[in-house]
């Protein structure tokens, strides 16, 4: 088992995929990172070998306790919403109400920390729409529409990605039954991880070529 702290990566972006099987791994080789998924994928025939083969798990409590004692955890926190929040002109992320991974990593006691990830270009590889089912799947916890990429077909669009990471942000263990003390820890490392997200994404949207597109956090 990996002897090193475990972590939390908090991935701003929908796509499973990337994140896990490529250039989260590649950054930090020395971890064993895991990934939770929805657990409504799972009846979903051949979603849910695509994502087992990734190597994930539902997203359960007890999951994603049991992933952080084995190794680092990759979590999309925007989840299925965020699929349907594609722009024109601006990059959309849900996260300002999510803090459920927070919780638990308070819960926990993480020594590593949780760091927040952004990938430029990500919303650029497909399209995912129609936009009016969003809240019929948020309601039944799955994402229900179509990827659209190049020739208007389920080929991804080559465009360069770019990945930034922030810095670790501690996270003590608190006890559940002190509620003012627990809450007030979760309530400031999320504060952290939303600010030092936005802070990422103003950083290096200049070196992606997206100076003029804004990061709405919602």
């Amino acid at each position: 088992m990996d002897s090193t702290p475990p972590k939390i990566v908090s991935s701003m972006f929908y796509c499973v995929a990337v994140t896990v099987g490529t250039l989260c791994q590649a950054i930090w080789p020395d971890f064993s990172i895991y990934s939770i998924a929805a657990s409504s994928v799972y009846s979903i025939p051949f979603w849910r070998h695509f994502i087992a083969w990734l190597g994930a798990v539902p997203a359960t409590p007890g999951n994603f306790k049991k992933m952080l004692k084995k190794g680092s955890l990759a979590v999309i926190v925007g989840g299925i919403a965020e699929m349907y929040m594609q722009h024109k002109r601006k990059e959309r992320i849900m996260l300002r109400d999510r803090k459920g991974f927070v919780r638990i990593a308070v819960e926990e006691g993480l020594d590593g920390g949780i760091i927040p990830v952004y990938h430029f270009g990500n919303t650029q590889v497909f399209d995912y729409w129609p936009q009016s089912l969003s809240s019929f799947a948020r309601k039944n916890r799955v994402g229900l529409g179509f990827l659209v990429g190049r020739w208007g077909t389920p080929v991804p669009r080559k465009v360069p990605l770019y990945m930034v990471s922030g810095k670790p942000i501690p996270v003590p263990k608190v006890d559940k039954t002190d509620k003012e003390l627990f809450n007030q820890t979760v309530d400031e490392i999320h504060a952290q991880v939303v600010q030092q997200l936005q802070d990422l994404y103003d950083k290096h949207k200049a070196s992606y070529g997206w100076a003029d597109r804004p990061l709405m956090i919602e």
